[in-house]
């Protein structure tokens, strides 16, 4: 995991990132035309949603980018979650949070954000894993 935060290999992921940012924005602003947010204001919001945003796809491979108010208040634990959120497509309730076992009121709740590497929760999430001693 290390490895992947070391200089090159995350510079030119960070740098695809920013690529595919300027690139939304750019045909944001060939759309939006005079109402266009500015470069400055439009980074900022995509850094808020993809920082904020989870995964609702119910199938391996599939993503689904989508915003879970509160539940997105939630850490990221790798190993012990106590809580799983899960997409209900049939239900149509969008997403639901279930407790793992039973929390003793004041311990934190925690979700899996999903298998990802220590580059990709730096660049999404601003945070790295680091398992307990």
């Amino acid at each position: 995991h290390v490895l992947s935060l070391c200089g090159p290999v995350l510079a030119e992921r960070a740098a695809a990132q920013r690529a595919d940012l300027r690139r939304r924005h750019a045909a944001l602003c060939r759309v939006a035309g005079a109402a266009s947010p500015s470069w400055s204001d439009f980074s900022w919001a995509a850094a808020c949603v993809m920082s904020r945003s989870g995964d609702a796809s119910d199938e391996p491979g599939d993503e689904a980018p989508a915003l879970f108010p509160v539940g997105d208040l939630m850490n990221h634990h790798a190993t012990y979650p106590n809580v799983l959120g899960r997409y209900e497509k049939s239900s149509r309730v969008a997403f639901t949070f279930t407790a793992l076992r039973d929390v003793p009121a004041g311990e934190e709740l925690t979700v899996m954000y999903g298998g990802l590497d220590d580059a990709t929760l730096l660049l999404h999430y601003g945070m790295v894993w680091r398992a307990e001693e």
